[in-house]
Protein backbone atom coordinates (compact mmCIF):
# COMPACT_ATOMS: atom_id res chain seq x y z
CA UNK A 1 0.00 0.00 0.00
CA UNK A 2 1.28 3.49 -1.29
CA UNK A 3 2.13 6.13 2.25
CA UNK A 4 -0.33 8.79 2.08
CA UNK A 5 3.00 11.22 2.12
CA UNK A 6 3.35 9.67 -1.71
CA UNK A 7 -0.33 10.62 -2.56
CA UNK A 8 -0.31 13.96 -1.93
CA UNK A 9 2.81 15.62 -1.88
CA UNK A 10 4.54 18.46 -0.40
CA UNK A 11 3.43 21.33 -2.76
CA UNK A 12 4.43 24.86 -2.29
CA UNK A 13 1.77 27.41 -1.79
CA UNK A 14 2.36 29.37 -5.21
CA UNK A 15 2.79 26.54 -7.21
CA UNK A 16 -1.02 24.51 -5.84
CA UNK A 17 -3.93 26.00 -7.67
CA UNK A 18 -6.59 28.56 -6.33
CA UNK A 19 -8.99 26.60 -4.37
CA UNK A 20 -12.70 27.74 -3.95
CA UNK A 21 -14.52 27.61 -0.42
CA UNK A 22 -17.62 27.81 -0.23
CA UNK A 23 -19.21 28.52 3.14
CA UNK A 24 -22.86 28.80 3.89
CA UNK A 25 -23.71 29.65 7.40
CA UNK A 26 -26.74 30.53 9.36
CA UNK A 27 -29.27 29.03 12.12
CA UNK A 28 -31.05 26.15 12.13
CA UNK A 29 -34.05 25.38 9.49
CA UNK A 30 -32.86 27.93 6.65
CA UNK A 31 -31.64 25.33 4.45
CA UNK A 32 -27.67 24.85 4.68
CA UNK A 33 -27.62 21.17 4.24
CA UNK A 34 -30.00 21.08 1.72
CA UNK A 35 -28.69 23.82 -0.17
CA UNK A 36 -25.01 22.30 0.02
CA UNK A 37 -26.19 19.13 -1.11
CA UNK A 38 -27.56 20.94 -4.34
CA UNK A 39 -24.57 23.08 -4.92
CA UNK A 40 -22.57 19.87 -4.79
CA UNK A 41 -23.98 18.76 -7.70
CA UNK A 42 -23.50 22.10 -9.72
CA UNK A 43 -19.47 22.62 -8.81
CA UNK A 44 -17.57 20.17 -9.49
CA UNK A 45 -15.05 18.50 -8.70
CA UNK A 46 -16.27 19.11 -5.56
CA UNK A 47 -16.45 17.89 -1.79
CA UNK A 48 -18.67 18.93 0.73
CA UNK A 49 -18.37 19.03 4.45
CA UNK A 50 -21.30 19.63 7.23
CA UNK A 51 -20.08 21.12 10.17
CA UNK A 52 -22.07 18.79 12.20
CA UNK A 53 -20.53 16.06 10.97
CA UNK A 54 -17.79 16.40 13.18
CA UNK A 55 -19.66 16.66 16.31
CA UNK A 56 -22.48 14.35 16.59
CA UNK A 57 -22.45 12.91 19.82
CA UNK A 58 -25.13 11.00 22.12
CA UNK A 59 -26.21 12.95 24.24
CA UNK A 60 -24.90 15.92 22.81
CA UNK A 61 -22.32 17.85 25.02
CA UNK A 62 -21.83 21.51 24.11
CA UNK A 63 -18.81 22.99 26.60
CA UNK A 64 -14.90 24.15 26.35
CA UNK A 65 -13.69 20.83 25.43
CA UNK A 66 -16.21 19.43 23.22
CA UNK A 67 -16.25 22.81 21.35
CA UNK A 68 -12.19 22.59 21.10
CA UNK A 69 -12.68 19.63 19.60
CA UNK A 70 -15.09 19.87 16.69
CA UNK A 71 -12.70 22.94 15.43
CA UNK A 72 -9.65 20.86 15.42
CA UNK A 73 -12.22 18.47 13.34
CA UNK A 74 -13.48 20.86 10.89
CA UNK A 75 -10.12 22.05 10.22
CA UNK A 76 -8.14 19.17 10.20
CA UNK A 77 -11.15 17.99 7.05
CA UNK A 78 -11.14 21.16 5.64
CA UNK A 79 -7.12 21.48 5.45
CA UNK A 80 -7.34 17.99 3.97
CA UNK A 81 -9.99 18.45 1.32
CA UNK A 82 -7.87 21.95 0.50
CA UNK A 83 -4.86 20.81 0.04
CA UNK A 84 -6.08 17.81 -2.13
CA UNK A 85 -5.75 18.16 -5.96
CA UNK A 86 -8.55 16.39 -7.09
CA UNK A 87 -11.33 19.29 -5.85
CA UNK A 88 -11.44 22.91 -6.96
CA UNK A 89 -14.75 23.45 -4.47
CA UNK A 90 -14.78 22.89 -1.03
CA UNK A 91 -18.34 23.42 0.33
CA UNK A 92 -18.44 23.38 3.78
CA UNK A 93 -21.41 24.48 6.05
CA UNK A 94 -22.32 25.09 9.84
CA UNK A 95 -24.15 27.15 12.10
CA UNK A 96 -21.14 29.70 12.21
CA UNK A 97 -22.91 32.35 14.34
CA UNK A 98 -20.10 33.81 15.46
CA UNK A 99 -17.81 35.81 13.14
CA UNK A 100 -14.86 35.43 15.97
CA UNK A 101 -15.18 31.73 15.02
CA UNK A 102 -15.42 31.64 11.21
CA UNK A 103 -12.28 34.48 11.14
CA UNK A 104 -10.14 32.13 13.48
CA UNK A 105 -10.72 29.05 10.74
CA UNK A 106 -10.09 30.95 8.19
CA UNK A 107 -6.81 32.06 10.17
CA UNK A 108 -5.64 28.57 10.72
CA UNK A 109 -5.91 28.04 6.90
CA UNK A 110 -4.00 30.92 5.79
CA UNK A 111 -1.59 29.11 4.69
CA UNK A 112 -3.19 27.16 2.25
CA UNK A 113 -3.85 28.93 -1.38
CA UNK A 114 -7.77 29.37 -1.36
CA UNK A 115 -10.32 32.06 -1.84
CA UNK A 116 -13.08 31.89 0.75
CA UNK A 117 -17.00 33.11 -0.34
CA UNK A 118 -19.11 32.95 2.73
CA UNK A 119 -22.87 33.04 2.08
CA UNK A 120 -25.59 33.48 4.95
CA UNK A 121 -28.25 32.02 4.63
CA UNK A 122 -31.43 33.40 6.51
CA UNK A 123 -35.58 33.27 6.76
CA UNK A 124 -37.72 35.18 8.64
CA UNK A 125 -38.68 33.40 12.35
CA UNK A 126 -42.07 32.27 11.45
CA UNK A 127 -40.34 30.57 8.26
CA UNK A 128 -37.70 29.07 10.32
CA UNK A 129 -40.02 27.87 13.08
CA UNK A 130 -42.70 26.02 10.68
CA UNK A 131 -39.63 24.39 9.32
CA UNK A 132 -37.96 23.20 12.25
CA UNK A 133 -41.66 22.15 14.17
CA UNK A 134 -42.37 19.88 10.52
CA UNK A 135 -38.80 18.44 11.44
CA UNK A 136 -39.45 17.84 15.39
CA UNK A 137 -42.59 16.24 14.19
CA UNK A 138 -40.83 13.62 11.92
CA UNK A 139 -38.44 12.88 14.78
CA UNK A 140 -35.17 14.86 13.20
CA UNK A 141 -35.10 17.12 16.09
CA UNK A 142 -35.42 17.80 19.28
CA UNK A 143 -38.00 20.85 20.48
CA UNK A 144 -35.39 22.84 22.18
CA UNK A 145 -33.71 23.79 18.10
CA UNK A 146 -36.33 26.44 17.80
CA UNK A 147 -35.74 28.66 20.61
CA UNK A 148 -31.58 28.03 20.11
CA UNK A 149 -32.18 28.81 16.29
CA UNK A 150 -34.12 31.46 16.80
CA UNK A 151 -32.02 33.53 19.61
CA UNK A 152 -28.84 33.22 16.87
CA UNK A 153 -30.94 34.90 13.96
CA UNK A 154 -29.85 38.78 15.54
CA UNK A 155 -26.04 37.09 15.40
CA UNK A 156 -25.69 37.24 11.48
CA UNK A 157 -26.56 40.22 10.52
CA UNK A 158 -23.74 41.80 11.90
CA UNK A 159 -21.55 39.22 10.09
CA UNK A 160 -20.01 40.76 6.70
CA UNK A 161 -20.97 38.09 4.25
CA UNK A 162 -23.63 37.69 1.59
CA UNK A 163 -26.69 37.15 2.75
CA UNK A 164 -29.59 35.08 0.77
CA UNK A 165 -33.54 34.75 2.46
CA UNK A 166 -34.27 31.13 1.68
CA UNK A 167 -38.01 31.63 2.53
CA UNK A 168 -39.37 32.11 -0.84
CA UNK A 169 -36.71 30.02 -2.72
CA UNK A 170 -36.44 26.38 -3.28
CA UNK A 171 -33.00 24.84 -2.63
CA UNK A 172 -32.43 24.68 -6.30
CA UNK A 173 -32.38 28.53 -6.86
CA UNK A 174 -30.56 29.09 -3.84
CA UNK A 175 -27.94 26.62 -5.01
CA UNK A 176 -28.00 28.34 -8.05
CA UNK A 177 -27.38 32.01 -6.86
CA UNK A 178 -24.63 31.31 -5.08
CA UNK A 179 -23.13 29.49 -8.11
CA UNK A 180 -23.25 32.47 -9.92
CA UNK A 181 -21.33 33.93 -7.60
CA UNK A 182 -18.97 31.44 -7.09
CA UNK A 183 -18.33 31.15 -10.76
CA UNK A 184 -18.04 34.94 -11.83
CA UNK A 185 -15.66 36.30 -8.99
Amino acid sequence: MKKLSSLFPARRRESMPEKKLVILNGAMGVGKTTVSEELAGILKPCVFLDGDWCWMSKPFINNEQTQAMVLDNVLHLLRNFLSCPQYEYVIFCWVLHRAETLDYLLAQLSDLRFRADVFTLTAPPEVIRARLEKDIHAHLREPDVIARSLDKLPLYDRMKTIKIDTASLTPRQVADRIAETVLWK
